[in-house]
């Protein structure tokens, strides 16, 4: 018989990673779309910046998905302007389009 303390509290990990594939390509994997995702994929591009990558390879395999307005910020950061997603719902009311403002997408995509 054991006994344990145990002390609830929030887990938090990191929901994006990458490996340097190339000289200017990188694997880059999204786990799932948390709150903090968007923040930590800016942070991740910000570094890409610095080890001269230019292409990436976007991993979503296994992907539960998560939050909508999370993968739409994403998005924002890579895909040329234009429509990113419709949400569509019985009540049409609460239909959305999402857009991305971006003029020139950065990076390509493998």
């Amino acid at each position: 018989e054991y006994t344990y303390d145990l002390v609830r509290r929030a887990v938090s990990g990191r929901t994006v990673d990458y490996v340097k594939i190339d000289d200017n390509v990188a694997g880059v994997s999204v786990v799932n779309f948390a709150m903090s995702t968007a923040e930590e994929f800016r942070d991740l591009l910000s570094e890409l910046d610095t080890q001269g990558i230019t292409k990436i390879i976007l991993d979503l395999r296994n992907n539960p998905g998560g939050y909508l307005q999370s993968a739409v910020d994403i998005a924002k950061m890579i895909v040329p302007k234009g429509v990113i997603v419709k949400t569509m719902y019985r009540q049409s009311e609460n239909n959305e389009t999402f857009y991305s403002d971006l003029e020139n997408p950065k990076y390509e995509f493998l």
